[in-house]
């Protein structure tokens, strides 16, 4: 390419000598960004990913606390009230509990039979939670969409005991929020 004046010829070059060095730094700041978040990331996510296990794990211990502290109620361990006598007693610490979106508590027998709070009946026996709770084991469930409402709902359980130290069946909770805030659905 010929020039016919030098004004263009050195136009041109210092065009292109802003376009190189624009090129050679934005090279070598990539490479220096990629080498900060090579070295920042990973400590931020393990750092992240240890505080979520930390609230997580404190959120499961808490509700598994008030479950067991529920499954000790003299009420919930004597077995000469029905299932729905026993689940109805605990209407009042589901409406002290419903600013954290818990709904219902059931209190389930050895054969899977489960009575919500609200006096409905449901068949828990093919539940994995359920299958455990009877094992003596405190789980939490998948979320899943309950059979009584289409709600997603989160399953805490834990075998509650008779008088007499025997496992008569599990004491599940279910904390949730309704798809109505402040309502809940379950009919009996």
């Amino acid at each position: 390419m010929r020039f016919k004046s030098i004004r263009t010829k050195l136009v041109t070059v210092i065009c292109v000598l802003i376009v190189a060095c624009t090129l050679v730094l934005q090279a070598v700041n990539l490479a220096l960004l990629n080498s900060a978040f090579g070295e920042l990331v990973p400590s931020t996510l393990d750092a992240s990913l240890q505080n979520a296990h930390t609230q997580v794990q404190a959120k499961l211990d808490a509700n598994f606390s008030s479950l067991e502290t529920i499954a000790q109620m003299p009420v919930i361990r004597d077995t000469s009230l029905s299932l729905k006598e026993r689940a109805a007693t605990l209407n009042d610490f589901i409406a002290s509990n419903a600013e954290r979106g818990y709904v219902a508590t059931t209190i389930t027998d050895t054969t899977g039979r489960a009575v919500l709070t609200s006096g409905y009946e449901i068949d828990v026996s093919g539940d994995a939670y359920f299958k455990e709770a009877i094992q003596g084991k405190n789980t939490v469930s998948d979320p899943f969409h309950s059979v009584a409402t289409g709600d997603l709902i989160i399953v805490y359980a834990v075998p509650y005991y008779d008088n007499a130290g025997r496992s008569p069946g599990s004491s599940p909770w279910i904390p949730t929020r309704s798809t109505s805030p402040g309502t809940s659905r379950w009919r009996a």
